[in-house]
């Protein structure tokens, strides 16, 4: 079993900070969507086809769509537990609901049968990271709709992550695909989105069919002078047969 990575940060509550407390950060290893919770569900032995998990994912999220909704709130089985709520303050007890300052919104808990099973069996293994540096979390292609498998040149994708913004003047700055066989490397350099949390870019026409690549955002964070790196920790295939 594969641990529960962390490393420890200086607290910033005043309460913690001023008696000189760390916290524990977890280091998350990526991102996993619908097609590779399938995938590990055929792992486990299930007869069943993944393209019917797939569809059964599927018609999952409709129903919890329209039972939320609906205003019910949905425990599943010790999984998680979901239900509705509403954003804003009001005036008073006669105070209607105004769609400039309140809005309908959807809050998520881990139930108990997945917390305990953490709790109980979660290994753990600290790691030592002395400098911030951009985390990137998962790599969406937007062609394929896929995550962190496939890439396609000339395609958008998306990275969600962590410091990820980065200065698009700056050449040694930004989005690169770094052949895993070696090579000369590929910058994308038409940017949709540049927040630290996402980015939203189209991907490099020059990409190599049937090469493998690492993903990586390169940043001076917060105005600083040097360069900081991020890799995501799944490579990324370029499909033979893309037109």
């Amino acid at each position: 079993m594969k641990s529960i990575k962390y490393n420890l940060v200086k607290a910033s509550m005043p309460t913690l900070a001023d008696k000189g407390k760390y916290l524990a950060q977890v280091q998350l290893r990526g991102s996993l969507g619908f097609d590779e919770m399938a995938d590990r569900i055929l792992a486990q032995g299930s007869c069943v086809t993944k393209p019917d998990i797939l569809a059964v994912f599927e018609n999952l999220a409709m129903a919890l769509e329209t039972a939320v909704l609906e205003g019910y709130r949905v425990n599943f089985g010790g999984v998680f537990d979901m239900f509705p709520s509403i954003r804003g303050t009001f005036d008073s007890l006669t105070a209607p609901f105004d769609a400039s300052v309140h809005s309908a919104d959807v809050r998520a808990r881990c139930g108990s049968r997945i917390r305990s099973a953490v709790m109980a069996n979660a290994a753990v293994e600290r790691v030592y990271e002395s400098k911030p540096a951009p985390t990137l979390l998962a790599y969406r292609d937007l062609t394929r709709g896929t995550t962190d498998t496939w890439v396609t040149p000339a395609g958008v994708g998306t990275l969600d992550g962590l410091l990820l913004r980065f200065d698009p003047e700056a050449a040694d700055e930004g989005v690169f695909f770094v052949p895993v066989a070696g090579g000369e490397e590929h910058r994308a350099s038409l940017m949709q989105r540049n927040k630290p949390k996402e980015l939203v870019f189209v991907v490099p026409h020059t990409l190599t069919l049937g090469a493998t690549y690492h993903l990586e955002v390169r940043a001076r964070l917060r105005g600083g002078e040097t360069l900081r790196v991020g890799r995501l920790p799944a490579t990324l295939d370029v499909d033979n047969n893309q037109p």
